[in-house]
């Protein structure tokens, strides 16, 4: 994986380069952007970007794995941005062992944002999906499963479907693991919209 990190701020980025030990500072212009491999992680400070480098990105959205920080996240800006491809989203004084952990997951090419966050988006993509009659049989899920997986495709979190299912979260989480690779499913949402018969958006 390679990793690449930008901002205008040069304690930013010395803070970021000294947490994550091995990353390239880029020097963010169109010809810098269009030598980037397909693939890389790109920290962006995105409070930073004028109007027309955050478009710039955007357009690369498809094969770079961006990740915004921002000085002060709302969780409607993180939807939008995951929603244009974005790979993750956090605060800029994100602490160095989270850090480490995003750049980790993107890499692996989940999406990292905070729980709350990712629910909204996964609510917004149930709203805006079909919803199909069944889940795949192919999937071989267990009694228990299917009834994990339906809530889930209600978007219930995993404290709601503890709760509405009378065990605890760890089982839940147990369960949701199961799930994933049984459907060959990168994270929840890849999981809904397959159970939907959709496409992952990026």
């Amino acid at each position: 994986m390679e990793l690449f990190v930008w901002s205008e701020r040069k304690d930013i980025r010395e803070r970021w380069q000294t947490q994550l030990a091995k990353s390239a500072v880029l020097d963010l212009n169109s010809g810098s952007l269009l030598k980037l491999p397909n693939g890389a992680v790109l920290l962006l400070h995105w409070s930073a970007l004028d109007s027309k480098q955050r478009q710039e990105l955007i357009a690369r959205s498809h094969d770079l794995r961006l990740v915004a920080l921002v000085d002060t996240p709302s969780d409607q800006e993180g939807i939008e941005l995951l929603q244009e491809g974005f790979r993750g989203y956090a605060n800029t004084f994100i602490q160095g062992a989270l850090l480490t952990e995003l750049v980790m997951a993107v890499g692996r090419g989940d999406i990292w944002a905070g729980p709350e966050l990712l629910q909204r988006l996964l609510r917004r993509l149930l709203q805006q999906s079909q919803p199909s009659a069944d889940v795949p049989d192919l999937w071989s899920l267990s009694e228990r499963e299917s009834q994990v997986m339906a809530a889930l495709k209600r978007g219930e979190s995993n404290k709601e479907i503890a709760r509405e299912l009378n065990i605890t979260e760890r089982t839940v989480k147990a369960h949701v693991s199961a799930i994933l690779e049984k459907a060959g499913a990168r994270d929840r949402i890849d999981l809904i919209l397959k159970a939907n018969g959709q496409v992952y958006p990026h």
